[in-house]
């Protein structure tokens, strides 16, 4: 019989296929493995490398205690205190199928689906979601699929607390961009008649929002077959994001941040961005909570540009 494939020849081969986007046909030429073999192998061993990795390098803390390491760390390196996550997301484009309909169709003219995800002070993917467009017409539904959980206590966030010298609660919160809607666990910009108040929260929220911006870049720099237009079962675009997300953790916790990629993606990195959202229903607590941060970004002389 012919020797099987080895282990190290199956990871390099799925390595290579991430970070560089080549299809099954020039990977083949590249390894001398049959094109029939090489897509067995593929998505086996994306499964193999996310189950290996996921319960160290990739998961949602789930005590009070362990999101307030990240809220320290954000209000330490970003200057946001309270923070427990930055929220960002991006359209991944896929193939589209004769079954799909208008199901996976955007409003930029291809198809694609909604990667959203939750990153920490430290460019580490703590959650994220794939979604349809006709199930995520705008990131609300996003935000209810994480947040609705709240109520129930299962990521035990910490309790609502007071900002130093305020005399208002407020919750632990997560940061985000247009494309979000406002809740009291979800802040997003300021829009329209900004008062200097409103621009000094914004720039607060945004260096600390740019973190989750920074962390799908240099996700997709690395890993470029995200950038191509994936003809894959929506399921196995999902496992592939998920391997690609856990492996980006692994390799920043273990060889720490290049801090060059952090810019230079930009230049390489062609994603195409969420629609902003269009909703109405901005919670009248999510306005509070935002004023309330407001408040006390303004009465401590903030400085930031």
């Amino acid at each position: 019989m012919r020797e099987s494939i080895s282990s190290s020849a199956r990871l390099l081969l799925t390595i290579r296929h991430l970070a560089t986007g080549e299809n099954y046909t020039q990977l083949a030429y590249g390894f001398r493995i049959s094109k029939a073999a090489i897509s067995i192998i593929v998505p086996e061993t994306i499964n193999a490398l996310y189950w290996v990795l996921k319960d160290e390098f990739f998961k949602v803390p789930r005590t009070a205690d362990e999101w307030k390491i990240i809220a320290n760390d954000f209000e330490k390196k970003w200057n946001f205190p309270f923070c427990l996550g930055a929220l960002d997301g991006k359209h991944i484009a896929i193939k589209n199928k004769a079954d799909y309909g208008s199901l996976y169709y955007n409003y930029r003219g291809f198809h694609s689906v909604i990667f959203t995800a939750v990153v920490d002070a430290n460019y580490n993917f703590l959650h994220i979601n794939i979604a349809s467009n006709e199930r995520a017409n705008d990131t609300a539904i996003f935000t209810e699929s994480f947040c609705d959980e709240i109520p129930k206590n299962i990521y035990d966030f910490p309790p609502d607390d007071y900002l130093e010298g305020s005399k208002k609660k407020v919750p632990f919160v997560f940061v985000a961009d247009d494309a979000f809607q406002l809740s009291p666990r979800v802040l997003k910009p300021y829009e329209k008649r900004l008062s200097n108040a409103n621009k000094i929260f914004n720039n607060r929220l945004n260096r600390a929002r740019s973190v989750a911006e920074n962390a799908i870049g240099m996700l997709a720099n690395k890993f470029q077959i995200i950038q191509k237009e994936l003809d894959l079962p929506i399921d196995r675009v999902e496992k592939l994001v998920l391997a690609s997300c856990a492996l980006h953790n692994f390799i920043l916790q273990r060889d720490g941040l290049d801090s060059q990629l952090i810019e230079s993606w930009r230049e390489e990195v062609s994603l195409t961005d969420l629609q902003r959202c269009q909703s109405n229903r901005s919670r009248d607590e999510g306005r509070m909570v935002r004023n309330t941060f407001a408040e006390y970004f303004n009465k401590q002389n903030d400085t930031v540009q």
